[in-house]
């Protein structure tokens, strides 16, 4: 048997929708930004109790989240640590498809920083993460994707999945405008 710890805590202040009222019927809606960080797609109404817009209230948190990422990129910048071409310091003939480093200022789940592809599609930004579990470090983490085109999104996922087999599910950021 597992044991589990849990702990009371609060919701993320990306998951709260202070503009949002309690809904008082079924059909209360609330309006987000068209744009946030001017960087997204119009959201529209999104119902509180299931979603009539173009994105659930899930669907929102996650441009929030994107939105984020991009705050980290901005604040602390990018350190590229091993360049397109160079090997996998662990893992022999695994060669990395694109550049690879550290956003800066940040700390991802193993406790160092935030680990990023980084593209040659330059000012396209966030367009994606990554999401590994690495059962040799016991851990699961992100891979930001930065400026990369949506070849070098799939070389990244393949360097991931085939050459470290640590996995590499997509999460795109999606239509911007």
């Amino acid at each position: 048997m597992i044991a589990i710890e849990r702990r009371p805590i609060s919701r993320p202040s990306w998951a709260r929708t202070p503009s949002c009222p309690q809904p008082t019927k079924p059909s209360t809606t609330c309006t987000y930004p068209t744009k946030i960080a001017g960087r997204f797609t119009s959201v529209g109404e999104v119902s509180p109790l299931g979603g009539r817009g173009l994105f659930s209230l899930l669907g929102v948190a996650i441009l929030e989240f994107f939105a984020g990422l991009e705050r980290l990129v901005a604040g602390g910048g990018v350190v590229v640590e091993r360049a397109r071409g160079s090997a996998h310091p662990r893992c022999a003939g695994a060669i990395y498809p694109v550049d690879y480093g550290f956003l800066r200022d940040s700390t991802s789940a193993d406790g160092a920083e935030l680990d990023v592809f980084v593209g040659s599609a330059t000012g396209a930004g966030v367009v994606g993460v990554l999401l590994t579990a690495d059962l040799g470090k016991r851990d699961a983490e992100i891979k930001v994707l930065l400026d990369c085109t949506a070849d070098e999104v799939r070389l990244a996922q393949r360097f991931l999945a085939e050459d470290l087999e640590i996995g590499g599910h997509l999460v795109s950021r999606g239509a911007r405008s």
